[in-house]
Order: structure tokens, then C-alpha cells, then sequence
């Protein structure tokens, strides 16, 4: 069972605080982002997860897309620790 694709999807829901301004930086917070991860194997499984992307989402999901897709695809989808181990290794600055 082999990976074939990775792909990220960022949501942004969008709220009102009910408050005065919320969040870091200049901006307040309009909308709560999170960024969806899902994989696909040659079996038609599909997982999703969730990747931590607080305020940043577009550059965790190029991160995702553009470093760790391509160095996960056609790794054992079972083999959750050595891909785990194969990413810190060769992703690690």
C-alpha cells in the first residue's frame, strides 16, 4: 500500500469575535484557518489529518505540497514511524 498523493487544503471559516480586536499581529482575527492533509494510497485509501498552521496556512500548505509530498509518495503508507523518521531526517533545515 503506497502513497500517491499529498495534498493540502486550507478553510477559512469566518467569524466575529463579539469583542474588541483578537489575534496577533496588526489585523484582527476575521476568520479561523485550519489546513487539511490528505492522502491516497494505490489501494483508493483515503486519511486526512490536520497540520498546524495557526496564521500562516499558505506557507505550511507549500510546505506540505511542494517538501514533503514529493518526499513521501511511494513510501509504505503502513510505515507511519519511518516516514515520520525519513521526513525529520531529511526535511530538517
Amino acid at each position: 500500500m503506497r502513497i500517491v498523493s499529498v495534498d493540502s487544503i486550507i478553510l477559512d471559516f469566518p467569524f466575529q469575535y463579539g469583542g474588541g480586536p483578537a489575534g496577533w499581529g496588526p489585523e484582527p482575527w476575521r476568520a479561523l484557518s485550519t489546513l487539511l492533509v490528505r492522502v491516497e494510497t494505490d489501494d483508493g485509501i483515503i486519511g486526512w489529518g490536520e497540520a498546524f498552521s495557526y496564521s500562516c496556512a499558505a506557507s505550511v500548505s507549500a510546505a506540505i505540497n511542494e517538501m514533503i509530498a514529493p518526499s513521501v509518495i511511494g513510501r509504505d503508507a503502513a510505515d507511519i514511524a519511518g516516514i515520520t523518521d525519513h521526513c525529520q531526517r531529511s526535511l530538517h533545515l
